[in-house]
């Protein structure tokens, strides 16, 4: 059984959310929700770039086709994802062809497919997804972005990556026809008590990776460390749109997974 939870919020800097989530085969906006689940599962969450030209629409297209493929995603794995991935990206294409105006949109995404064999990651851009294990978080994407590309090869610190005013320049996406998602796999299933952060920028632009962890840790409800995530980054300056969507692989009776 899983345990999910997400929550969306628009970005103070923006006069509208461009963010998108799927949970459970629906695509949601902004709001919050708690449910459950059982394996296998398609997550994932959607940063749409171009604001009034189409994120919104370019997030929302690219995970209609991922619900809609999910239980043939679910069988056929790694290859059934990628044919899944370019079908968005395809559908946004042909939505921008159709739609002039909206010539700039694009998406971000991350997202991870989970079934009692494997958990499998992907990721265009510079949404991210996390694995938190009980005592560490740990960061299962590097971002397709400007920054990232220049701490990869030893010309910008980590810590200038992060004020840098090109920070937000994004590198892989859906719907411009740039290099596929990355696909990895973890290498087995969600562990019992582990639990899967998938989120936009905004949250981890306003929270560090220890303070992400310690909600995590924490006591509370699945939904309300998703809301404290959001509410953290808010208070620490965060500006996006942010979304976070928790996935927790919930013990059985006697601790068996």
């Amino acid at each position: 059984m899983l345990d999910l939870a997400y929550r969306t919020v628009r970005g103070l800097s923006h006069e509208q959310n461009d963010d998108r989530v799927l949970l459970r085969g629906r695509v949601r906006g902004e709001g919050e929700d708690f449910a459950a689940a059982e394996l296998p599962l398609l997550a994932a969450v959607c940063d749409g770039c171009g604001g009034y030209s189409g994120g919104g629409m370019a997030a929302g297209t690219a995970l209609e086709v991922l619900a809609s493929r999910e239980e043939e995603t679910a069988r056929g794995g790694a290859a059934a994802l990628a044919l899944a991935l370019a079908a968005a990206e395809e559908s946004i294409w042909q939505r921008k062809l159709a739609y002039p105006p909206f010539r700039e949109m694009c998406t971000t995404v991350v997202g991870a497919l989970l079934t009692a064999e494997d958990t499998l990651f992907f990721h265009a851009g510079d949404s991210r997804a996390y694995r938190f294990d009980g005592a560490a978080l740990h960061r299962e994407t590097v971002d397709h972005s400007y920054v990232q590309q220049q701490v990869d090869l030893g010309l910008m610190r980590p810590e200038e990556a992060a004020v840098s005013p090109r920070r937000n320049v994004i590198t892989r996406c859906l719907g411009a026809h740039l290099l596929a998602p990355e696909i990895r796999a973890l290498g087995r299933p969600l562990a019992a008590g582990e639990i899967l952060l998938l989120c936009s920028d905004g949250l981890w632009e306003g929270a560090e990776d220890g303070q992400m962890a310690r909600i995590l840790a924490g006591p509370a409800s699945l939904g309300e460390r998703a809301k404290d995530l959001v509410e953290l980054a808010l208070q620490q300056g965060s500006t996006d749109d942010i979304s976070v969507l928790l996935v927790q692989c919930a013990e059985r009776e006697g601790g068996a997974r």
